[in-house]
């Protein structure tokens, strides 16, 4: 039987041993991609009765039945794409799984799977199946190649299942598996030893519903495979809800930096004040407030920190955080190398003889993350970027404090300046007599947030050497960035382990790690020179740092996420554990809405919105704790446990509640 709806050609297997061959075409071309389907992925797959219904002309109704099992399956041949919506009905008790699939007839195709394939020939993929609660954001198969791309992912808000990939001989079938998870161990494991779930006991009563999707697209010279399919699956998992209370939102996070006992009048020294990083122990334990306090990179974020609390003064004509933002600008040299190498700023001070997170007994001063002494270039780009970014868009205030922010940004600028490389490269960080921090094989493409920095000094400037500067990082970079695989962006992630101890051996032998963050980076400097240049090559740099972040973030709810959310959340990093995370990348929600306005691009725009949903929905609501109002850090995905010492939590003031803040009111000044 031929049936022939929409540029397909479904071929009906009379044997009944499966529905047959699906023909796809594009622009006219018949395209080798899903060869068939194997329509019920239960015993030995003999279908005992099938009909075709007619609805529309493209729909059409397979029915299964066995002794333990019923299924019925609708299959719809659109223009978009094959839709398929499966129901099993549970009839006897019995052990076992479903697992339909679909058989993929082109093998000359490369393949993407987050977080775990990074665009490699399909035949050399080997058989995977991950628990849902593991490190999956996108539930999602990628493959392109001889000019299309096609995606097959499953609906996981109406419906369950996760996806599964077999390589049987090269036999290579896309689809999904159920069950979809397991129990998982209490001490989370690293990632590549998640437990895989296989079979379960299927009681009588019991019905499943699955809901799946292929979708395709031709794809040009030059496009971006995987932002492709991104587009088509954000289409239709990606649908807008019903958004929070923004207002009352940003209300709560001001609320939680004016009460959270946070702030140290004598932080940095005798009368010069900052806000500790973050409350410890807040889902479990005695809860004890840190004694690290950050400009840069970590919990606090101090940069960040004033950019958002700045915003919420100045878009809400108050004054309630008039001093505490004072008091940090002026302060901010207390976290320059030496205490007065003028643009070194280091991310975080601690007093001496406190301790370092390596352990070791600070000396008392600046440090990076860790409390080695070392400045690492993103960071300081991004603490440049923020100074620069509020004295050109908070053009009331305070004249003292503004002065300030662009002279910060202006030492940061001169000092990256004046450490490039011939060809206009910045080096990835630097110790204590300039040489390159890091020593591992890959460069952190991160820095290139230093454009965003040079962008934004020309517009205040005018002075031309900024774009120039800006335009010869971007194109020593490139390399890295359009590579599919980011790395490295972590400061721990430098950090060796030898014999079971954290160590700074300097050698760099442990692994490397993967990292959306550091694409994250990238986009935000690059978004804004392409908004100076509308330079194509930019562009597409642009996109490769999207497509890579976008498929790290969630595109379904999962329950163990901070108030049973996690869509638009982030997988952390990997190989490590698997958080869902709402500071990796969330700074990005600007750089995102500009280019999504620049270029017309709407995926732009939605995943700025699921970005600023979720960051809303992870907020803690207790109003007899002192974090009452901030943002829940991160979750562990597999058991929903808070990030955090022992497991027990964190809020902290920068990295996670600032961002929000500082996104949520640029939204309430600009709106969408």
């Amino acid at each position: 039987m031929l049936i022939e709806k929409n540029g397909y050609r479904l071929h009906l297997d009379e044997s009944k041993k499966e529905v047959g061959k699906i023909e796809i075409t594009v622009n006219g071309k018949v395209i080798p991609l899903f060869l068939s389907v194997s329509e019920f992925g239960f015993g030995d797959y003999f279908i005992t009765d099938y009909m075709e219904a007619d609805y529309n002309g493209n729909v059409f109704v397979i029915r299964y039945k066995r002794e333990n099992i019923e299924a019925e399956s609708v299959i719809r041949l659109t223009k978009k794409g094959i839709f398929r919506c499966q129901r099993y009905q549970v009839k006897k008790d019995f052990t076992g799984s479903i697992g339909p699939r679909f058989s993929l007839a082109d093998k000359n195709v490369l393949y993407t799977y987050p977080l775990r394939v990074y665009e490699r020939p399909v035949n050399s993929v080997r058989n995977i199946r991950n628990d849902y609660l593991w490190a999956l954001p996108l539930p999602a198969h990628i493959i392109h190649g001889n000019g299309y791309v096609a995606t097959y992912f499953i609906d996981r808000e109406n419906g369950v299942g996760t996806c599964d990939f077999r390589n049987e001989n090269g036999d290579v079938s896309l689809g999904f598996h159920f069950p979809d998870c397991t129990a998982q161990d209490e001490v989370i494991l690293p990632f590549s030893e998640t437990k895989t779930p296989s079979v379960r006991q299927f009681k009588a009563g019991e019905s499943f519903f699955f809901k799946e999707y292929i979708m395709y697209s031709p794809l040009q010279s030059g496009e971006n495979a995987v932002l492709k399919a991104e587009k088509l699956i954000s289409s239709i998992l990606l649908k807008r809800k019903k958004a929070p209370d923004y207002a009352a939102a940003a209300e709560g996070i001001a609320f939680y930096f004016d009460n959270n006992d946070l702030w140290n009048p004598n932080a940095l020294a005798e009368g010069k004040g900052w806000y500790r990083n973050m409350w410890k122990h807040t889902h479990g334990g005695v809860p004890v407030k840190d004694f690290y306090y950050d400009l840069g990179w970590g919990e606090g974020y101090g940069a960040i920190t004033v950019s958002a609390l700045t915003r919420y003064d100045v878009n809400n004509g108050t004054d309630v955080f008039r001093e505490k933002i004072r008091e940090m600008t002026l302060n901010a040299d207390m976290f320059l190398r030496d205490g007065k190498e003028r643009g070194a700023y280091y991310d975080r001070y601690i007093k001496a003889g406190d301790y370092t997170l390596l352990g070791k007994k600070a000396e008392g001063g600046g440090c990076d993350f860790l409390g080695i002494k070392r400045i690492w270039t993103h960071s300081l780009g991004m603490v440049g970027y923020q100074f620069a970014k509020l004295y050109e868009e908070v053009t009331g205030y305070d004249p003292e404090v503004r002065d300030e922010w662009l002279r910060i940004a202006t030492d940061i600028a001169a000092f990256l300046l004046s450490k490039r490389k011939e060809n206009g490269d910045i080096q990835d960080g630097f110790d204590e007599t300039n040489g390159e921090a890091n020593k591992k094989k890959h460069r952190i493409p991160a820095r290139v947030i230093v454009c965003g920095l040079f962008c934004s000094l020309y517009r205040i400037t005018g002075d031309k050497e900024y774009i120039s500067a800006s335009m010869k990082l971007a194109k020593a970079a490139c390399p890295e960035i359009e590579k599919y695989e980011f790395y490295n962006q972590m400061l721990d992630g430098h950090v060796d382990v030898i014999n079971g101890e954290i160590v700074n051996s300097g050698t760099c032998e442990s692994d490397e790690i993967y990292d959306s963050e550091n694409a994250c980076y990238a986009f935000v400097g690059l978004s804004e020179l392409f908004g100076e240049t509308k330079d194509r090559t930019n562009l597409k740099l642009c996109e490769n740092c999207a497509a890579y972040f976008i498929s790290w973030m969630y595109f379904y709810d999962i329950p163990t996420g901070a108030n049973g959310y996690s869509r638009g959340a982030t997988t952390c990093r990997m190989p490590d554990f698997p958080l869902c995370y709402i500071g990796a990348g969330n700074f990005a929600y600007r750089a995102l809405r500009k280019l999504g306005d620049l270029t017309g691009e709407k995926l732009y725009g939605a995943i700025a919105d699921e970005f600023l949903s979720v960051s809303a929905k992870y907020q803690w609501n207790d109003p007899s704790v002192k974090w009452h109002g901030g943002v829940v850090h991160a979750v562990y995905q597999v058991n929903g446990k808070h990030w955090g010492p022992d497991i027990e939590g964190q809020m902290d003031t920068g990295m996670t509640s600032g961002t929000t803040l500082m996104n949520l009111e640029d939204y309430l000044k600009y709106g969408k």
